[in-house]
């Protein structure tokens, strides 16, 4: 909810009004789509490559609007000429500036959540923490883009606190995300090789996720995986730090842990036992930043091992599921080298049932070095005793060539051209008993695997 009037509309967004009005303030929520706008909002007519806004400003005042934003450029083509509109350079700045402005005015405390692994699940556990004292706001899903961050900077109202995800796009949009946020808390979970299409090498990354430190106001306080070795920077020594990881000589440590059938369980600075539905080595980090944050909003370390015993594991992040004896783990939502590695690593531990069966489809965005992260990811499946191992897509062949030529048996590896396919065929081989590992790039959409053999959901 925003309440503002034209005046301070105008100067937030650098646009005018070009005819009178008689209404002097708008008071409301804000939308950028008129298939879901309600009477009332204000209309942001975004432009994109397969979309313009502006081709529906004419709709959304038809579905009620009180209010439009929309580009100088394209004011002949709007036929309507209501006066509430304001007119500005550029709608997606006009966007962000708004959420800028309105992120300040209301002064609301606001965490920032980035890295190339992790993000989201440290978002969604720090929000629940939370939100056993506070109200919280969080941005939903994924929506941590340029669009979706100033969109959910918008929507607070009288919230205790938010917890915004920072996603990258290109060189440069952490920066400009976190100037927009200002959060007040800044967690960076890790640095790997992800989304390498727009920043060629690791150094082009770990540059991108260390501009979070540099955007960060004074008063801010950074928290931090010290175990990652990416994670070196200046500012470490002139800004406040929580620094967590596995010695002891951190804030917030583990110890004792122990992969489970369905978690995993640690100890929280050597007196708090764990016991989470979240799966893997690297979700106790996870967890662990999450702590470390709540705690400085008065999440009593004594209370943390019954909240996190309730936290819901996101869908295709590593989430367990059992259906008709087979046992699914699904981190299907998204891949890349590092996460891969997480995951087959946690699948190697993972307590044997019966046969183990990995299904992986292809990493996307790693630019002119896909082909050799595929093969080397091939060569790691080579060590591992998988009873079955289905790859998906044109780059999930080289992660059967390498795995072939490193001795892995080749009648225990097929390709297949979509996951749907893979599906098809594993419905027919698996039996009672088997646990499948899931993992792909989001456009892979292995969780068709899962449709394909019967699991709901």
């Amino acid at each position: 909810m925003i309440d503002y009037s034209y005046k301070e509309l105008e100067e937030c967004l650098r646009g005018k009004v070009l005819v009178p009005t008689r209404r002097k303030r708008f008071k409301g929520t804000v939308s950028t789509d008129t298939r879901t706008i309600k009477p009332g909002e204000m209309f942001i007519a975004l432009k994109g490559p397969n979309y313009d806004g502006h081709n529906h400003i004419d709709e959304a005042f038809e579905k009620g609007a009180r209010i439009c934003i929309a580009e100088q450029s394209c004011e002949r083509s709007i036929k309507r000429r209501d006066p509430d509109i304001i007119f500005v350079e550029d709608t997606t700045r006009a966007l962000g500036r708004l959420g800028a402005f309105h992120r300040r005015m209301k002064k609301t405390p606001v965490i920032a959540s980035t890295g190339s692994c992790g993000k989201t699940t440290t978002k969604d556990l720090i929000s629940h923490l939370l939100s056993s004292k506070h109200k919280v706001l969080k941005n939903m899903g994924t929506e941590n883009n340029k669009i979706g961050v100033p969109k959910t900077l918008l929507q607070l109202d009288d919230h205790d606190v938010a917890v915004i995800e920072i996603g990258t796009g290109g060189i440069g949009e952490i920066r400009h995300l976190a100037r927009m946020v200002d959060p007040d808390y800044a967690v960076l979970t890790m640095i790997g090789n992800a989304h390498l299409t727009g920043f060629r090498s690791i150094m082009g990354v770990k540059r991108e996720k260390l501009s979070l430190l540099e955007a960060l106001k004074e008063s801010a306080c950074f928290v931090y995986n010290s175990d990652d070795p990416n994670i070196v920077h200046p500012r470490l020594k002139t800004i406040k730090t929580i620094k967590v990881g596995m010695s002891k000589k951190c804030d917030v440590y583990a110890e004792r842990i122990h992969l489970m059938n369905e978690g995993v369980a640690f100890l929280l600075n050597g007196k708090y036992k764990i016991i989470s539905p979240l799966m893997g080595r690297h979700n106790v980090m996870n967890m662990m930043l999450s702590v470390a944050v709540a705690g400085k909003f008065g999440i009593q370390k004594n209370k943390v091992p019954e909240l996190l015993k309730t936290f819901d594991p996101p869908k295709g992040r590593l989430r367990y599921q059992e259906h008709n004896g087979i046992h699914w783990i699904d981190d299907s939502y998204n891949s890349n080298p590092s996460s891969l590695d997480a995951a087959i690593e946690l699948f190697k531990q993972y307590p044997p049932k019966s046969r183990k069966v990995l299904a992986i489809g292809d990493m996307l965005e790693l630019g002119e070095r896909a082909n050799a992260f595929h093969r080397e990811a091939g060569r790691s499946i080579a060590n591992y005793s998988f009873d079955m191992v289905v790859t998906v897509g044109e780059l999930g062949k080289k992660f059967k060539e390498e795995a072939e030529f490193c001795g892995f048996q080749k009648d225990k590896m097929l390709n297949f051209k979509d996951s749907d396919s893979a599906g098809k065929y594993l419905k027919k081989q698996l039996k009672a008993g088997d646990t499948v590992l899931l993992k792909g790039s989001r456009r892979m959409k292995m969780e068709r695997i899962m449709h394909q053999c019967g699991v709901p959901g």
